[in-house]
């Protein structure tokens, strides 16, 4: 039987010591791709819901709109649309919130006077007012 030398056995140990530092840093760079992930999804997830408050508030502008429209100039079936003016320029621009709607008579919505249906839009995000008299 051959004897090993004392530099097999310590070319032996770097070469599992060198292994060890692998798996350790592929563990390590795993847990990191996966917290990258997740921060990833939970800032898209925020800014969507910034952008759901913004569409929101602009359906309900749409839903005062109508309500302006009935009882202020006494009409009872129509569809407007409109902007929330967020940089106060006085125009419309292309990232302005918008909104659309309709007024319509009670009895073609299952409401005893009226309903007004306001859906508001901002970015690609989307929110609907329905409301009923």
């Amino acid at each position: 039987m051959e004897k090993k030398s004392l530099s097999d056995k310590s070319i032996h140990r770097r070469g599992v010591a060198m292994l060890l530092a692998v798996l350790i840093l592929a563990s390590i760079l795993s847990i990191g791709v996966g917290i990258s992930t997740i921060l990833n999804l939970q800032l898209k997830t925020t800014g969507q819901a910034g952008n759901s408050v913004v569409a929101f508030y602009a359906a309900e502008s749409g839903t005062e709109r109508g309500l302006y429209a009935y009882y202020k100039e006494g009409k009872t079936d129509f569809s407007y649309s409109g902007y929330l003016d967020l940089n106060k320029n006085g125009r419309e621009d292309a990232g302005d919130p918008s909104f659309t709607g309709r007024v319509r008579p009670g009895e073609s919505c299952l409401a005893v006077s009226y309903c007004i249906t306001s859906v508001g839009q901002y970015r690609k995000t989307t929110r609907s007012i329905e409301t009923d008299y």
